[in-house]
This record gives C-alpha cells, sequence and structure tokens, in this order.
C-alpha cells in the first residue's frame, strides 16, 4: 500500500493502525508519520510488485526491474493502483497494466525526492476541495467537511493563477 507522499506501508500494518483508534502501541514518531492515515481511502492497495524469490527484493512485473536496485524511479497510478518504472508513463496515457486512462495528477512517485513531495501535497489539497480522497474515491459529507477544514491548513498552499 502506499499513501500520498508515494511512502510504501505494509497493508496489514496499515489495517492495525486503522483499527487502533488510541494508538497507545505507537511511538510519538509513528503517530506522527502516520496521522493522516484516518480511512482506508486514504492509502491505494498496489499492484504489480512481485517479491523476488532469491534477494527477496520488490520487483515490477511491468519492465521486470527492482526497486532499490533499479536506475530509474517507480510511480503508481493512484486510481488503479499498478506500479510502473518512470520511463514508461512519458510515453502513454493509459495504462499499461489495465489500460485505464490516467491523468498527470494521478501519477504518485514511491519514495519521492524533496522536490516531488510539494506537488503531492499541492495534489491532495486539490482532491480534498473537490471532495475527493487519495484513492479517487469521494468523501461522504461529513468527511469532506472535515477533509476541507484540514485543507485549509497552512500546508495547503493557494496556486496562483494567471
Amino acid at each position: 500500500m502506499s499513501d500520498y507522499l508515494g511512502n510504501l506501508l505494509n497493508k496489514e500494518s496499515v489495517l492495525e493502525w486503522l483499527l487502533s483508534p488510541d494508538h497507545a502501541e505507537y511511538t510519538l514518531q509513528q503517530i506522527d508519520m502516520y496521522k493522516h492515515i484516518r480511512r482506508l481511502s486514504d492509502v491505494v492497495e498496489l499492484r504489480n510488485l512481485i517479491r523476488d524469490g532469491r534477494t527477496g527484493r520488490l520487483k515490477c512485473e511491468i519492465g521486470e526491474e527492482t526497486l532499490g536496485l533499479s536506475k530509474s524511479s517507480f510511480i503508481y497510478l493512484s486510481k488503479c493502483g499498478d506500479v510502473l518504472p518512470r520511463k514508461l508513463i512519458q510515453e502513454v496515457c493509459q495504462c499499461p497494466a489495465c489500460s485505464q486512462a490516467f491523468t498527470t495528477e494521478d501519477v504518485i512517485v514511491l519514495n519521492p525526492k524533496s522536490s516531488e513531495i510539494a506537488r503531492l501535497e499541492q495534489r491532495l489539497c486539490n482532491l480534498t476541495k473537490n471532495g475527493i480522497s487519495h484513492s479517487g474515491k469521494p468523501l461522504s459529507r461529513k468527511k469532506r467537511k472535515t477533509a476541507v477544514t484540514l485543507a485549509k491548513e497552512p500546508k495547503c498552499k493557494k496556486t496562483k493563477r494567471y
């Protein structure tokens, strides 16, 4: 699984996090790092990743590249969750795995550099203002009000229109 910042997460750990409302068994650092995950739609389940039997590393089925060993970075598409080498999406506008159309807003870099994080945070702010979660699912009215309030925090920057 992955959050809006492109962090790779263990699915079982995310479910445990969501099921423990007080987070008593977590350190303050862990709570601060993952406090933005409040519901399952705040994360996307990733597909096309397999564990290499010899090395135990994660490998992308499409492109046959290994995370951590490849020179290219990896992305996933938030609408379908397919993980791909970044160089593949520069040539297409449909997911090579499932043929679903996507836009540049749907592209999330796994383990992004600091220069990419601002774009990902702005993306989430724009989605939240439109009542949409990171995974592309609409927020319920109650959650939408809470999300819009959170979107007004200083982290969300207003974009200039020209």
